[in-house]
């Protein structure tokens, strides 16, 4: 089941490890990123900031829809973060499983136009893309950590 989808810009870290994880009693970890999917020496480094009972894995995007699409994640309490709004976007728009994503440290891909909360500064590329997703259905929320109030994002904030 997918606990969490998250846009993380330094993908698995503090916030994940201590806030989120443990929270949503999370099992499994999913890097979706065509550049850390391609090096396995950023993989390493993933498996030694994971929490230790955690499962990584990571793949490209287009593996992780794949892979989000079928039914092996079904049993995994799983967190799927992406390190930027565009690959969560394409992600969540691709998967019926994924319903809201949540924005928890974005930095924009281009110019940075709006702000969102203290680390979550966005595109237009990011806005258009979200919007996009928003008119899929996809929810978009602003929090750092789980125990923050949860903060719909609607088209009056972008």
């Amino acid at each position: 089941m997918i606990k969490l989808c998250r846009v993380d810009s330094r993908l698995v870290h503090g916030q994940t490890v201590f806030s989120w994880y443990p929270t949503l009693e999370a099992n499994a970890i999913l890097v979706v990123s065509d550049e850390y999917a391609a090096s396995k020496e950023r993989i390493q480094a993933l498996r030694i900031a994971k929490p230790a009972d955690a499962k990584l894995v990571v793949k490209s995007v287009e593996d992780s829809i794949v892979a989000l699409n079928g039914s092996a994640v079904d049993k995994y309490e799983l967190i799927v973060v992406a390190g930027n709004v565009h690959d969560a976007c394409e992600v969540a728009r691709a998967c019926p499983k994924i319903t809201s994503v949540n924005l928890g440290g974005a930095r924009p891909l281009g110019d940075s136009v709006k702000e969102l909360g203290p680390a979550v500064r966005l595109s237009q590329s990011d806005i258009n893309e979200i919007k996009k997703a928003m008119a899929d259905g996809i929810e978009f929320e602003v929090r750092q950590v789980a125990s923050e109030k949860k903060r719909i994002v609607t088209s009056f904030d972008l």
